[in-house]
């Protein structure tokens, strides 16, 4: 556990409330690839933006497949779900890196950076996060399921 603000907790049970309706939750590489990611229990609790800072690597494919991972848990979610991969410059003889970057919103993908761009590039979209909180509400599974679990929330 890490003690902050007076608690002990893990640093992916938290919720940082961003102001102007913005709650961000927190993941990290490879929870988006397990059977029931962090990404989920955030939600229900409130992050309406999902950030997952990754270093996963490359293979034949898989850009493909994080591109529908990444879109499909922002639909499942109902949220704004950031991606942002290790970059080129973080690759080894073992292991390849491409810097992929993602931002979808509800299960639509809003921007894509280049991969392997040999230079710092930003990926940046606009997120409507009031429209996602009228879908959360208007989403009868979701509003039955929400509330159940309690993570620490924290204000900026």
């Amino acid at each position: 556990p890490i003690s902050f603000a007076g608690f002990d907790t893990q640093i992916g049970d938290m919720i940082f409330d961003l102001g102007q309706g913005a709650v961000l939750g927190i993941e990290l590489c490879e929870d988006l690839w397990v059977p029931n990611p962090p990404s989920s229990t955030l939600v229900l609790q409130g992050a309406n933006i999902i950030a997952n800072l990754s270093a996963s690597d490359e293979y034949v494919s898989k850009a493909q497949y994080r591109r529908e991972l990444v879109s499909n848990q922002s639909a499942r979610c109902i949220c704004a779900y950031v991606y942002s991969g290790a970059s080129v410059f973080e690759s080894t003889t073992d292991l390849v890196f491409s810097g992929a970057t993602l931002v979808c919103e509800n299960g639509a993908i809003l921007s894509e950076g280049e991969r392997f761009e040999r230079k710092n590039v930003l990926t940046v979209a606009d997120v409507d996060v009031e429209k996602l909180m009228a879908q959360r509400r208007a989403d009868m599974s979701f509003e039955n399921i929400s509330g159940e679990v309690e993570l620490v929330k924290i204000k900026s």
